[in-house]
C-alpha cells in the first residue's frame, strides 16, 4: 500500500538523473509529492524527466551562484 502523506508538497531532488537520486523521485511520485529533478547537464536528464513527467533543470549547486 503507498502512502499519499506528501500529496501536494514539492520536493527539489539534487542528482536526480540515475541511481539513488531517480529511485527517491520515483519514491516521492509514489508519495504524491511533485518531484523536481536538479543535476549537472547529463545526458540522461530530458528523458528520465519525460519518463516520470516531471520537471527537470540542468545546474551545479555546488556555488549558490549558479542557482537562480
Amino acid at each position: 500500500m503507498v502512502s499519499r502523506k506528501l500529496e501536494g508538497r514539492v520536493a527539489v531532488v539534487t542528482g536526480g538523473v540515475g541511481g539513488l537520486g531517480e529511485a527517491c523521485v520515483r519514491d516521492l511520485l509514489a508519495n504524491g509529492a511533485r518531484p523536481v529533478i536538479t543535476d549537472l547537464a547529463s545526458a540522461g536528464m530530458d528523458e528520465t524527466a519525460k519518463e516520470l513527467g516531471v520537471p527537470a533543470f540542468a545546474m551545479d549547486i555546488r556555488s549558490s551562484e549558479n542557482v537562480t
